[in-house]
């Protein structure tokens, strides 16, 4: 039989916060090859090498100073990238 007290003082495991796991499994625009880039869908060679050729960026939202990028790709980019 299982003591009940025992499961009661048994210690939780700890998990991993899920917004530092989300962040960390996304793509840093710093970072990241040209190749990665345009491999996303819906960025061009173009616009991935003006990502490449305006770093560094302080936030996923200065994307937004790279030609060929507007406020439909750059909400996109938000969820893939992070800083």
């Amino acid at each position: 039989s299982v003591d009940p007290v025992a499961l009661v003082e048994s210690p939780i495991p700890q998990q991993e916060p899920v917004v530092e796991t989300i962040l960390e499994q996304r793509l840093p625009v710093n970072q990241a090859s040209a190749e990665e880039i345009e491999a996303l869908k819906g960025v061009s060679r173009h616009v991935a090498q003006g990502i490449v050729e305006s770093r560094p960026f302080e936030s996923v939202d200065d994307l937004i100073r790279v030609k060929g990028i507007g406020p439909k790709l750059l909400e996109k980019l938000r969820r893939i990238f992070r800083v």
